[in-house]
């Protein structure tokens, strides 16, 4: 199975957003364990940068870092 993640996902699933953060979780891990090869748009990464501007740089690029270990861009 092939996904597109969407922008919004990743983001429950980064900042563990209430209400999101579970499925959001679910589709990541399926993507983590292999049941399904998850893609992330390129411009997506620079949507994220810049929803994550209230955090410092290092933490930003850290949920970067981890997303781009789990879904391809």
């Amino acid at each position: 199975m092939v996904l597109l993640i969407d922008t919004n996902v990743i983001m429950d699933y980064v900042v563990e957003r209430n209400g999101f953060y579970e499925d959001a979780d679910n589709v990541m891990e399926l993507c983590i364990e292999g049941g399904a090869k998850g893609y992330v748009a390129f411009h997506s990464i620079a949507t994220m940068w810049y929803l994550l501007r209230d955090k410092e740089d290092s933490v930003r690029r850290s949920y970067l870092k981890r997303v781009c270990k789990i879904l391809e861009v």
